[in-house]
C-alpha cells in the first residue's frame, strides 16, 4: 500500500481516492447534490478511469478507480475543450506520463466544476474541499478486497444507516452484478469474493472492523 498522497496517478494502476469538505464542512446538502456530483464525476472521469466502487457521504466521498491506458484515453481527448492543447503544452514534462497528467487535469476540472456549482447554489465562496485529495495505490489483492468492504460499509461506520445495504449512494447493491468479470482490472472479481453469498457475508461480518489508517 502506497500512502504518498501526492504521488502521480499512473495508468493501469488502481487507487482509492477520497477527500472531505474543507474544515469538515458538508459537500452535499441533499440527494440532488450527490446525484450531480456522481454525474459530473462520471462525465469528467469515465473516459479516463474505470470506477470499481464508490460511496458518497455528507462531508466526504470515496472512489476506487483504475486508471486507463493512454491508448484507451486517446479517443476521448477531443470531447473536452482545451485538453489537446494542455497535453501538447505539458508534453515536455519527463517525470510524468501523459495518462497521469490527463487524469490529474480532469480531476482538477471536475472538482472546480462541482465546487463552483455548489457555491453558486448555496451562496458561499472559498474552497469547498480539503486541499490535496487523498490517493492510495492498491498493491495487493487483500487490500483490494478490504477497501471495497470499507467503502461499501461507510454509511454504517459513520452512522448514516444502521444497515449500509439500503444506502442509495454507494455501489454495494449493484457492484457484484456489474463487476462479475472485469478483465481490464487484471483480475477476476470472483477471485476476490468468490460467490455472491460470500460477498454479502464478508460485508456484514467486517462492516464495523475498519480504521481507514490501518487497512492493509
Amino acid at each position: 500500500m502506497v500512502t504518498n498522497y501526492l504521488k502521480p496517478l499512473e495508468e493501469e494502476r488502481v487507487y482509492h481516492l477520497y477527500n472531505q469538505g474543507n474544515n469538515h464542512e458538508k459537500i452535499f446538502i441533499n440527494d440532488e447534490n450527490k446525484r450531480y456530483f456522481k454525474e459530473k464525476f462520471e462525465y469528467y472521469m469515465c473516459p479516463f478511469v474505470t470506477i470499481i466502487c464508490m460511496c458518497l457521504m455528507d462531508n466526504h466521498f470515496h472512489y476506487l478507480i483504475r486508471i486507463k491506458t493512454w491508448e484507451e484515453m486517446k479517443e476521448s481527448i477531443g470531447q473536452f475543450r482545451g485538453l489537446a492543447k494542455f497535453i501538447a503544452r505539458m508534453g515536455l514534462m519527463q517525470n510524468r506520463t501523459i495518462a497521469s497528467m490527463v487524469v490529474s487535469e480532469m480531476l482538477r476540472r471536475f472538482f472546480m466544476a462541482y465546487a463552483k456549482a455548489f457555491n453558486n447554489m448555496y451562496n458561499r465562496s472559498g474552497s469547498l474541499f480539503r486541499k490535496n485529495f487523498r490517493r492510495k495505490e492498491i498493491t495487493s489483492m487483500q487490500y483490494l478486497r478490504n477497501i471495497i468492504l470499507y467503502i461499501h460499509s461507510n454509511p454504517s461506520k459513520h452512522g448514516y444507516r444502521q444497515d449500509f445495504r439500503d444506502y442509495p449512494w454507494s455501489t454495494y447493491n449493484e457492484w457484484f452484478e456489474q463487476n462479475a468479470v472485469r478483465e481490464e482490472f487484471g483480475f477476476d472479481i470472483y477471485t476476490i469474493f468468490g460467490e455472491k453469498n460470500n460477498y454479502i457475508m464478508l460485508h456484514i461480518l467486517k462492516k464495523d472492523s475498519y480504521d481507514e489508517n490501518q487497512i492493509e
